[in-house]
Order: structure tokens, then sequence, then C-alpha cells
């Protein structure tokens, strides 16, 4: 869908005992909006976002990209956000972007979530417009590389806890534009940051 193109997406929901008329748009800029009406007055909700997921067997791989045994490379954009749930699995952008359609002042959002997991690798990746790009957490040998962060919270988090820190974390040749902070870490051990290039922050 491209355009003001209005498609309609009627759906019944019982909220504070009334019936909701909701319309699903797609507007100008893509974002995804449900528009309701209820006792005659108009409002618009922010959609829900979806995320995709990333297994030992390619997972959602395939609704957005191409699977090789352990690489989901992107063939287009999507505007929702990926978890990755096994480890030793590389994200290939190929130059592709990752957007959300939830402003982060709406409700905060994960562009990539790394939980527990080691031996990933994400590259080449233009993310916009989420609360943090990369959420690592209690994860170990973990690589973003030339990837391209923008207009968002956080560009990369890494956290853990005392028990469980993320360590071996590897941030290079990345570029951060416009996010409110580039990199974050909290209980983080030897991590690698180098040739990045940070603007407007």
């Amino acid at each position: 869908m491209r355009g003001n193109n209005f498609t309609p997406y009627f759906s019944f929901c019982l909220v504070f005992r009334c019936v909701l008329f909701c319309y699903y748009c797609r507007t100008m800029t893509h974002k995804n909006i449900l528009f309701a009406v209820m006792a005659g007055v108009s409002f618009f909700i922010p959609a829900i976002s979806f995320a995709y997921t990333i297994n030992s067997t390619g997972g959602d791989c395939a609704l957005f990209g191409t699977w090789d045994g352990s690489t989901c490379t992107m063939t287009q954009d999507i505007e929702d956000s990926i978890i990755i749930n096994s480890d030793n699995i590389t994200l290939d952008g190929a130059g592709h972007i990752l957007s959300t359609t939830t402003p982060i002042y709406v409700s905060p959002t994960n562009g990539i979530t790394l939980s527990s997991r080691t031996g990933i690798v994400v590259k080449n990746i233009t993310i916009f417009g989420f609360t943090c790009g990369i959420k690592i957490t209690s994860s170990s040998h973990i690589t973003a590389k030339e990837n391209i962060f923008r207009d968002g919270g956080y560009g990369i988090h890494a956290d853990g806890n005392a028990d469980n820190p993320s360590a071996f974390i590897f941030i290079r040749k990345n570029r951060f534009e416009r996010n409110d902070e580039a990199i974050s870490l909290q209980n983080t051990e030897d991590v690698t940051i180098e040739d990045n290039i940070v603007t407007n922050v």
C-alpha cells in the first residue's frame, strides 16, 4: 500500500463498553494507524508493532529475506521489530531499512532484540526510529558493524546483571545520526568500540 490508500479494517472492540469501528490506513509516511470512530468522535490510535523472529531454522526470515542456514539476508525494507532467538546467527541488512510504526513517545520499541544469545552478528542495516536500535541483554560475542542508527533513542544498549553480564561486545564502523544517545552500557564486560561515527546526538 502506498500514498493515501485507505483500506477498511473493521474491528469490533469493546472499550469502555462501546463498539469501535476501526479502519486501518497507511499515510504518506507509511506509518500504520488505526482510525477509530466512537460515538461520533474520531481519534487516532498507533498500531501495535509486530516482531519477526529469527531462529536456528530461519523462523520468519523468509518473510522479508533469504536464509542460508546461519545468515538471514534482508531483501526488502521492513517496518517491524526483529527478535533473534537462537545462537550463531548473522543478520545482514544488505543496505535495507528496519523501521518502526510506533513513535518512541507512544510505546518503547526495540529494533533488534538479543537476550541470552551468543555468536550474533548484525550488519549493514539502517535502523530507524526505535527507542533502542539494538537491545542486547546477558549475551556474549555479539558484533554490530556497518549499521546506521538514525532518529531513535539509544542506538545500541547492552546490559546484563552481576551474575550474567553482556560480554565480548564488538561495535565497529557504525554510524549514529540524531539519536538521543549512541551507545549505552550497563553491567557489561570486554566491550570493543572502534571506528564509529556519531553526529547530531
